[in-house]
């Protein structure tokens, strides 16, 4: 339903992480030193430079290796700084943050915090 009322009234901006992912279904995480790949529900994957904040999406079958969610995990929202991305998911019985943040000279590295069971 979106994808045709955005070929109906295309926008001018440019797209951003927010905009592409809130709403839907993640299944799978991975994050190497520079990039992260987001696995959702409809077998689509992701790929996103944690360095320029560049994104494009793909098949989530061209890669193997993932972290899993037991059950499903709503994205509800992405809040994006300089040195890190933080996404607020909803799953059937709790609210948490993932948040992948910038460690230096390591790379980044991923965290979750918050978690509210309802």
């Amino acid at each position: 339903m979106i994808a045709w009322i955005k070929q109906i009234f295309p926008s001018n901006r440019p797209s951003t992480l927010h905009d592409e992912m809130c709403g839907r279904e993640l299944t799978g995480l991975y994050i190497t030193q520079s990039a992260a790949r987001f696995r959702f529900s409809d077998g689509s994957a992701m790929l996103i430079s944690l360095e320029t904040r560049n994104f494009l999406g793909s098949p989530a079958k061209l890669w193997r290796e993932w972290i899993t969610f037991p059950g499903w995990l709503r994205i509800m929202g992405v809040k994006e700084t300089p040195d890190q991305i933080i996404l607020t998911v909803s799953g059937a019985i709790y609210s948490s943050h993932i948040i992948l943040r910038e460690a230096g000279d390591t790379g980044w590295e991923m965290s979750f915090n918050g978690g509210q069971i309802f």
